[in-house]
């Protein structure tokens, strides 16, 4: 697979392709952050705006929810919440696999303190 630098791309050239392609993993920051500043407590926002993912019986991912154009926080190609952009979407490299995704899974047991319930 060919990284940014293959591509020429040394910065985000905000096109939105990877935001479309995938939404970014979340870690607890994140999504107290990005509620605070949405005006929705970390339960509801998890309720509106997250999905889980499953790798292993013992852990997960969160991530914001995709729509049939991208991540839900896509609009007109650009972030909405640029302002409190999660950490996985800022060290996104272009075009290229995050090696490092696997910090974000969370033991199933500590979802629930951002309000992610797993039925």
């Amino acid at each position: 697979m060919k990284t940014s630098a293959d591509l020429g791309i040394t910065h985000c050239n905000q096109c939105g392709e990877c935001c479309r392609r995938s939404s970014c993993h979340l870690d607890e920051k994140d999504v107290s952050r990005i509620a605070q500043y949405l005006g929705l407590s970390r339960r509801e926002f998890a309720r509106q705006y997250l999905q889980v993912i499953l790798p292993t019986s013992e852990s997960a991912a969160v991530k914001p929810l995709m729509t049939d154009d991208g991540c839900v926080f896509l609009k007109d190609s650009k972030c909405s919440i640029q302002e409190v952009k999660p950490k996985g979407g800022r060290e996104y490299e272009c075009w290229t696999v995050q090696p490092h995704a696997s910090r974000y899974w969370w033991p199933k047991h500590g979802l629930s303190r951002i309000g992610v319930v797993i039925k």
